[in-house]
């Protein structure tokens, strides 16, 4: 059984999401659309979870996010999100 979910969004036309015995597939304009995505967070080298990225200067998290963002964009990422063990 399939069920199909499907958005009109100006600009993109058609956008379907379908859930088959594969999984779920996403299309627009009836061709598949793949995203490309990374659950993203720092961790310098020899750091471990308690480490944040932001409680750092502002200068090193400037220079920390246009490293890796910029690895991020060279790969295609269209989306990323950034999950996290903090109390």
């Amino acid at each position: 059984m399939s069920l199909h979910y499907l958005f009109l969004f100006q600009g993109f036309g058609q956008v379907l999401v379908k859930n088959t015995n594969n999984g779920m597939k996403l299309s627009v304009n009836d061709k598949d659309f793949f995203i490309n995505g990374i659950n993203w967070d720092y961790f310098p080298i020899g750091t471990n979870y308690n480490y944040s990225l932001w409680n750092q200067s502002d200068d090193l998290i400037k220079r920390a996010l246009d490293k890796e963002m910029s690895m991020l964009k060279n790969m295609g990422a269209l989306k990323v999100s950034r999950t996290g063990f903090r109390t």
